[in-house]
């Protein structure tokens, strides 16, 4: 199961509102910002950590789990996406990256749904 980051209701974004310490019980209510790393699934997780550990080099990364070049760069890109933080300019490139890669075959249809929608 992923992270609750989205309303369920309506799909806003959901905020932290209490702080709770696990040994005493003492809660501190407020607004608090989460940090964009919270904002990502599981498996975006899993593939930072493996470019992290491919220091950053998309080609390695590619090789290692398998996927093209051009894929390994749209996960990337929609991670920044989600975390928040992409470049300008960039997001109507990786539309048609995504694009090709779907007419290409290198992605299902369903894969590139969720690379749209910054997953």
């Amino acid at each position: 199961m992923g992270r609750l980051n989205r309303c369920p209701v309506c799909g806003g974004d959901l905020v932290v509102r209490v702080l709770e310490c696990r040994e005493c019980g003492t809660r501190i209510e407020g607004r608090f910002e989460r940090s964009p790393f919270e904002r990502l699934e599981k498996d975006q997780i899993d593939f930072l950590i493996e470019f992290l550990k491919s220091e950053g080099n998309f080609s390695d990364l590619a090789r290692k789990l398998d996927l093209s070049f051009p894929t390994v760069k749209a996960r990337f890109h929609a991670i920044l996406k989600t975390m928040g933080i992409v470049p300008e300019g960039t997001e109507r490139a990786e539309i048609s990256d995504i694009l090709n890669m779907l007419e290409k075959g290198e992605i299902t249809v369903d894969e590139a749904e969720k690379l749209l929608k910054g997953g």
